[in-house]
Formats: C-alpha cells, sequence, structure tokens
C-alpha cells in the first residue's frame, strides 16, 4: 500500500500543481521545447494534468490491479526519455525528473512484485487446502 499511495500520490500533485493550477513556467517550456505551438500549451498542460490524475487515482484505488503501476512505469520512463531528448537542461538541477522518474519506476515494480508474490502466496494456500 505504501508504494501504491506514493505512486498514486505523485501522479496526483504532478497532476494539480504544476499543470492545473499553472501552467508552471517549467512546465511551457517543456511543452515549447516538445514542439508544441502556444496556443496549444495551457490547454495540453491541464488536458496532461486530468490524466495524471486519473492515473494516480487508478494506482490508489484499483491497488490490487497491476496495471496501473504497469502504465505508471511505463508513462514515467517515456516521460525521462522525452525530457532527455527535448529538454535535457532539466536533468541537471537540484530537484529533476531523473530521480523522481526513477524512483516511480522502481516503486511501481515493486508494487507488481508484491502484488504477484501476493497472488502466488494465495495460490498455493487455495491448493494446500
Amino acid at each position: 500500500q505504501i508504494c501504491n499511495f506514493t505512486i498514486g500520490g505523485i501522479w496526483i500533485y504532478q497532476g494539480l500543481v504544476p499543470k492545473l493550477l499553472g501552467p508552471h513556467p517549467d512546465e511551457v517550456a517543456m511543452t515549447t521545447a516538445f514542439g508544441i505551438p502556444e496556443s496549444l500549451q495551457a490547454p495540453m498542460s491541464y488536458t496532461a494534468g486530468i490524466g495524471e490524475i486519473l492515473l494516480g487515482l487508478c494506482v490508489i484505488f484499483l491497488s490490487r490491479r497491476v496495471w496501473p503501476q504497469v502504465i505508471s512505469a511505463v508513462a514515467m520512463a517515456v516521460l525521462l526519455v522525452f525530457v532527455a531528448i527535448y529538454a535535457p537542461r532539466y536533468l541537471f538541477g537540484a530537484f529533476n525528473p531523473v530521480v523522481m522518474n526513477v524512483a516511480s519506476v522502481a516503486l511501481s515494480v515493486v508494487a507488481v512484485l508484491a502484488l504477484r508474490a501476493e497472488a502466488s502466496y494465495a495460490d498455493e494456500q487455495t491448493r494446500a487446502t
């Protein structure tokens, strides 16, 4: 559950604070680097924010499902690659996406492994009775 609340909380925070309550200047700079026209940057930020909040809620409330964690891990990895390609200057800041994204991917992997171990244990208990 710690992994689920942490990962879900990260997605909810990242969707709400720099996107829906902003968009934060760094979000605008990254969308500019991705080649998104200025007229679409705020709508893209709001849309991404809503998507991130929804993913965070899925991770928290569908904690017995593997797919939200898999989507989270893949999304974090893909977003990190995009930043590395299009806005690499953000990789070297004091608070940067490398630290958050790699840690998030690791927590999602731990959550998936825990779910699989739990399911395996339940299967063994069922067969034993």
